[in-house]
């Protein structure tokens, strides 16, 4: 909903865009947002809606500026005729005509629905430097480097973030990540003294490189993006391990046990 904080006599700084996050309880029922599909399935009901909302913006814009919706377009948060900047009016104040004046149609709101039929899936290629210990089959991952066809990264800093944290899930599923059981089926690395996962200071710098080829698909080409980076870390490492020291280990993850006994085999 278009509305403006504080609405009086004057005209602030227009609000474009207002979130309200609802919980389970009043929200309305939709797919779940696993699966690298949030983003890639919300984005399609966004667009819509905020079509919807322009739509109404210059429909009230055209009687304010007699002006034919076609010779209008949005511009810094407001609408003004195309080439004419001094013939605009603010977001802000057209959202408050629709709620106050009479035959408006009342507050300015825009509903989009938005159903994936296809998947865009995205593909990742990672490269690691890494340095072995021979005595104690340590492994170091010194550098660290992920590439990923994100189709159009809507929010880079946000995918960024993404394939960060699911290349350094990958280097735990690679090099200390376990599940072991005793001999009564129970589990013994049940807790993070037990099960180690990567820490902040043991974690590798991970550099991100974006590509960007559009799927015919997702919002101007977007493609998944979470799960990707999380898939080669084990493969990546591995292979990694086996050009430093001329053994090929199949087994995750490679702690510095299992690559010590490989040495010595």
């Amino acid at each position: 909903m278009l509305g403006e904080k504080g609405a009086g006599a004057a005209f602030g700084p227009p609000i474009k865009e207002e979130l309200v996050q609802d919980d389970t309880q009043s929200g309305l029922r939709a797919g779940p947002s696993g699966g690298s599909q949030t983003t890639y399935s919300v984005s399609g009901a966004v667009r819509r809606a905020a079509e919807e909302v322009r739509r109404q913006l210059l429909d009230l814009a055209a009687n304010r500026l007699e002006a034919a919706v076609e010779d209008l377009e949005l511009r810094d948060g407001a609408v003004q005729v195309k080439g004419v900047p001094s013939r605009a009016v603010q977001a802000a104040e057209l959202a408050l005509m629709a709620q106050s004046q009479g035959g408006s149609g009342g507050p300015i709101t825009g509903h989009g629905r938005a159903a994936v039929e296809v998947n865009a899936p995205g593909s990742a290629a990672h490269l690691a430097k890494v340095r072995v210990d021979p005595d104690t089959g340590s492994v170091d991952v010194l550098a660290y480097v992920a590439v990923q066809d994100v189709g159009f990264a809507l929010n880079p800093l946000m995918v960024e973030g993404q394939i960060e944290g699911g290349s350094v899930q990958g280097l735990g599923w690679a090099l200390s990540e376990a599940m072991h059981t005793d001999g009564e089926g129970q589990l013994t690395t049940a807790s993070f003294i037990d099960y180690v996962i990567p820490s902040v200071d043991t974690a590798p710098q991970v550099e991100v490189a974006l590509v960007e080829n559009p799927s015919q698909h997702g919002l101007n080409g977007a493609r998944v993006v979470g799960e990707p980076p999380i898939v080669p870390g084990g493969a990546t490492v591995a292979n990694a391990v086996a050009g430093a020291i001329g053994v090929r280990i199949t087994d995750l993850p490679l702690t510095s046990i299992r690559v010590w006994d490989a040495l010595r085999d």
